[in-house]
């Protein structure tokens, strides 16, 4: 995924990786856009994984940060449809195919 979003590739925005905020690190953060994108493993499905990332995501939201998840499965093997909800999020056209 840093490799779709690094060096300005979604409608021009910057991402920075593994970026902390407050207590937290976000995988991807647009400060410009005060988006978080996150990509979600296997340990993410646990029981308290998920009560941990609902707090987290409380969190960012009562910041004014919008946090896009999606799950290794979804990037993998649905790349266009994450990149172009990330890119819906960032409120801009998509940018160019792959």
């Amino acid at each position: 995924m840093w490799q779709l979003l690094r060096n300005r590739q979604r409608c021009n925005k910057k991402f920075r990786r593994e970026h902390p905020l407050g207590i937290y690190t976000a995988d991807f953060y647009c400060v410009e856009a005060k988006l978080v994108v996150e990509i979600d493993g296997a340990s993410h499905q646990t029981d308290e994984a998920q009560q941990y990332d609902v707090a987290r995501d409380r969190w960012m939201n009562e910041q004014g940060i919008r946090v896009l998840r999606f799950t290794c499965a979804q990037v993998e093997n649905e790349t266009k449809n994450v990149l172009a909800e990330i890119d819906e999020a960032l409120g801009e056209s998509p940018s160019p195919p792959l």
